[in-house]
């Protein structure tokens, strides 16, 4: 009897981890290598917004595993490499300005994750 329970646990276990794993539906944001426009540079804050936001919400609930935590810290450092390929590449005063509020965002989002 304690065999079966055991099994019939085990089992149910497994059939709920796929469950926990896919509930975790955020899109990680396509970031270019680099943006020369602006409008590419705010296509990329927005996405960046929309991941945070989307992040937040599913953290909230529960959902951010350690395996979305490693995407979230994947993400955080594309997008670093981005600003960095972004303000070499880029000559454009306005792109600057977007680009120093987009880091600053970056600080206060970061030091936001780890006082949790």
């Amino acid at each position: 009897m304690k065999a079966s329970l055991n099994f019939a646990l085990f089992t149910l276990a497994c059939a709920s981890a796929p469950a926990l794993a896919s509930s975790f539906d955020c899109v990680a944001p396509d970031i270019p290598s680099r943006s020369v426009t602006r409008e590419g540079v705010h296509r990329v804050q927005k996405q960046i917004k929309t991941w945070r936001a989307c992040y937040a919400g599913q953290e909230a609930s529960g959902h951010a595993r350690s395996d979305a935590q490693k995407l979230d810290a994947q993400v955080d450092a594309d997008i670093q490499k981005w600003m960095d390929a972004t303000r070499s590449a880029s000559s454009n005063p306005a792109n600057a300005a977007v680009l120093a509020h987009i880091e600053r965002e970056r600080i206060r989002y970061m030091q936001a994750r780890h006082l949790r």
